[in-house]
């Protein structure tokens, strides 16, 4: 008899695990598709900023800046 592994709602194996009766080396997350996954991978298609300083972030851009470019969507708004 063949048991496959459950994901319970906290991502672990088995409440067993996560309850602090088991392994601790056995105690790694599962993905989706059941198999154990050891760290997050990074995703090469996430595009992010340079930094929290990057002038090109709209946060960082002045308030002149961002009261501009609310105006220019704003008018491509009411045009269409």
């Amino acid at each position: 008899m063949s048991t496959t592994p459950q994901m319970s709602q906290s991502g672990f194996q088995n409440d067993q695990l996560e309850a602090g009766g088991g392994n601790e080396a056995q105690e790694k997350p599962l993905s989706p598709t059941g198999t154990m996954v050891d760290e997050p991978q990074s995703n090469p298609n996430v595009v992010d900023w340079d930094g929290p300083n990057d002038p090109e972030h709209p946060l960082n851009w002045s308030k002149t800046q961002k009261n501009i470019h609310l105006a220019i969507v704003s008018l491509f708004t009411l045009a269409a």
